[in-house]
């Protein structure tokens, strides 16, 4: 049996690799881009975040239709609707008993 001698290895650096080059987009690339979402962006923020904020802020009002007057309510709506029992009946599941922690230990198996 012969034995051969092993040199230690010697730390090379691994080759080098050349950065990606950023793409640029020029100008009208981009205000094309932008003409392109600017519907979207406009119909969200006027027909679904607009309604949203507006229905937030007469709900702490007494709103009559009739009239189109709205006198502040503050959180009186709010301790009506959870005075209500049926209100109450609907969000039983969210029971600490047996609704809330079955909901909350079924989510992690779920996803």
């Amino acid at each position: 049996m012969t034995r051969t001698a092993v040199e230690p290895s010697v730390a090379t650096d691994p080759p080098r690799v050349k950065p990606l080059k950023k793409r640029k987009f020029n100008r009208s690339e981009a205000l094309a881009g932008y003409a392109f979402i600017a519907p979207w962006a406009i119909g969200f923020l006027v027909f679904t975040l607009g309604a949203m904020i507006y229905s937030l802020v007469i709900s702490f009002t007494h709103y009559n239709l009739a009239t189109g007057s709205a006198p502040p309510a503050g959180l009186d709506n709010y301790k009506q609707l959870w005075d209500d029992p049926s209100i109450r009946k609907s969000l039983s599941w969210l029971d600490a008993h047996d609704g809330l922690p079955t909901t909350l230990l079924a989510l992690p198996r779920a996803a």
